[in-house]
């Protein structure tokens, strides 16, 4: 499955992004590079500012963690 996780740079995404990558393919959003960093390399990157970029359809699940 394709998953997108938008805020996953906080303590429940980045562990929530980890365990799903075992099985999945996750796309993490947030608003630096610097605080995705700390992601595996099997997990994509993604700012808002390169979000038009992008298509929502491409995703089957989108998971909200902004704050």
């Amino acid at each position: 499955m394709n998953i997108l996780i938008a805020g996953a740079s906080g303590f429940i995404g980045s562990e929530l992004a980890n365990h799903l990558s075992q099985n999945h393919k996750i796309t993490v959003l947030g608003r630096t590079l610097g605080k995705l960093e700390s992601f595996s390399k099997d997990i994509s990157r993604l700012t808002w500012d390169n979000l038009t970029r992008h298509y929502a359809q491409q995703y089957e699940l989108i998971i909200n963690l902004s704050g």
